[in-house]
């Protein structure tokens, strides 16, 4: 069902703001799951720990600022790590 009694104008400015930064985590994803070995994560399930960091960064970005790609290999080097048997 279609509706227009949402404003969904903050998602669209908010994709539209961080869109180039998710691609960029995207494509760490990418590289990882293609991996033969998987991934590992050095975190909880819940995942928590890994996302945190990854929305803050957005947050930067939709705020003007910049993320490096260091910063974000930085997020990876510390909650994830090659699958080991």
């Amino acid at each position: 069902m279609k509706t227009d009694a949402i404003d969904f104008t903050p998602v669209y400015d908010y994709w539209k703001a961080t869109q180039d930064y998710w691609a960029r985590v995207r494509a760490r994803w990418d590289t990882r799951l293609a991996s033969p070995d998987g991934v590992h994560l050095k975190t909880r399930v819940d995942g928590m720990a890994l996302i945190v960091p990854f929305f803050g960064q957005a947050q930067t970005v939709q705020d003007g600022g910049t993320v490096s790609d260091a910063q974000i290999d930085a997020v990876f080097a510390e909650f994830v790590d090659v699958a080991r048997d």
